[in-house]
């Protein structure tokens, strides 16, 4: 009887805890959005700091622009770059350590490279807002 009653709370312990991780996973889910940007699959919001996030961004063969949005306060900022400036900084910067060289971006496919771009002006812009704060 003691093993029949610790099978029944084992198999409540698990049906339990696979509605909890379902919910969830649609919770998660339903705050991810995937936009098309220039031809590419992307997932927006892309969180870059505690503070701030990338909600959409927009590419054409002249420049890349993003929408960054300060979760705390609520402020939105647009920021924008010559796309093949950005392309040309992302896939060519490179960190140095005891092990040799390496890349600071995934540049191997067209939607790493422009993810790549998307978070990279998204940094520069935090600096610019944190230089003027």
């Amino acid at each position: 009887m003691k093993l029949i009653g610790n099978f029944n709370k084992f198999c409540l312990v698990v049906l339990v805890s696979f509605l909890v991780g379902f919910i969830g996973y649609f919770i998660y889910n339903s705050k991810t959005e995937y936009k098309n940007v220039n031809g590419t699959t992307q997932e927006f919001p892309i969180e870059l700091t505690d503070d701030y996030k990338i909600t959409t961004a927009y590419l054409d063969e002249y420049e890349i622009s993003i929408t960054l949005v300060n979760t705390k306060t609520g402020e939105e900022y647009e920021s924008s770059l010559p796309s093949e400036d950005i392309e040309d900084f992302v896939c060519h910067i490179k960190y140095y350590d005891s092990k040799g060289v390496h890349d600071v971006y995934d540049c191997s496919t067209e939607d790493y490279t422009v993810k790549s771009m998307i978070i990279e002006l998204g940094k520069q812009t935090i600096e610019v807002i944190n230089e003027g704060n």
